[in-house]
């Protein structure tokens, strides 16, 4: 398990939780595994913690370091509850649950159910490529949770392989909405470099399903080939409207018609939106039907297959 100095320490209880390991720490919080002694569950607990700007007292407190730290602690806290307000009104199996969320120790939590699997990103670095069975598994069920956040008006803006959680028997779960619970508070923020879209890098750009389309586009060309995509930004620094060349990006593809196809996905500029999320989505789910994925990262060296 991770361990963190400003985490809170096991056996330590938040309410009817008890913290038995932490999970993860990332820059902005940690993730413990928790349970309810009362039923003997086990969920996942995340804690808004930005350990730049705070620091944990004897009591499990959070305190801000110094004035700007409160400042920026506060804007966080803001985004982090409306994350879990955001959340927890959705309801897709391959969507994160947030059961509850509440206030304690001068910071924020919410709950959520406790999966068993590893992150994407975790498995593509240690597995390789996918195949074709294996990309289809994926795909298909964040194409349905994608479109069922868009039908309530939320667009997620970071889709990426370190957001999506591979579980052992439930399928892919699409975590991290935190860029979107930014823009229904009013800013603008950046997705992540080789998956953001090109009008992700705007703030007068229009942002919607079609972005989400080109965030999960390229996680399927990092998925099939072990590469991440060139930035959005560079490809039309460079005026290159496709994602990558037939001749040496997808060797193994019968048909330029299937290129095409997977290229349309990760087209710059706006014509991106124009085109539409769903007609994005179709053709992703041809490109798993009808190609031999496997072959995506052909050429030199061998790929395994997850």
């Amino acid at each position: 398990m991770t361990t963190s100095s400003s985490a809170l320490q096991p056996g330590s209880l938040i309410g009817d939780l008890q913290i038995n390991a932490i999970l993860g720490v990332g820059t902005f919080g940690i993730t413990y595994l928790v349970s309810d002694p009362a039923i003997g569950t086990r969920f996942a607990l995340k804690e808004y913690l930005p350990s730049r700007h705070v620091s944990r007292q004897e009591n499990g407190e959070v305190v801000p370091n110094d004035e700007q730290s409160r400042k920026i602690f506060a804007t966080g806290l803001k985004l982090f509850l409306t994350e879990a307000r955001l959340v927890a009104a959705l309801d897709h199996p391959n969507v994160v649950k947030v059961l509850r969320y509440f206030e304690a120790n001068g910071t924020a939590y919410f709950l959520m159910p406790y999966y068993q699997g590893q992150p994407l990103h975790h498995l593509l670095e240690t597995s390789g490529t996918f195949d074709r069975d294996n990309a289809r598994a994926l795909m298909l069920p964040l194409m349905n949770a994608l479109e069922y956040i868009h039908k309530q008006g939320i667009v997620h803006q970071d889709i990426k392989p370190a957001n999506i959680y591979m579980t052992e028997s439930d399928g892919p779960i699409l975590l991290d909405f935190g860029v979107a619970a930014a823009i229904t508070d009013g800013s603008h923020k950046l997705g992540s470099e080789g998956y953001a879209a090109p009008e992700q890098a705007e703030a007068h750009d229009l942002i919607g399903p079609w972005t989400d389309i080109y965030g999960l586009a390229a996680t399927l060309y990092r998925c099939v080939t072990g590469r991440i995509p060139t930035a959005a930004a560079t490809r039309q620094e460079n005026h290159l409207k496709w994602c990558c060349r037939p001749a040496d990006a997808l060797p193994g593809t019968r048909t330029r018609r299937k290129i095409r196809r997977f290229n349309r996905c990760c087209r710059t500029g706006f014509e991106s939106a124009t085109a539409g999320a769903a007609k994005g989505c179709r053709g992703m789910e041809k490109i798993i039907q009808e190609s031999r994925l496997a072959s995506f990262g052909g050429g030199r060296g061998q790929h395994r297959n997850v």
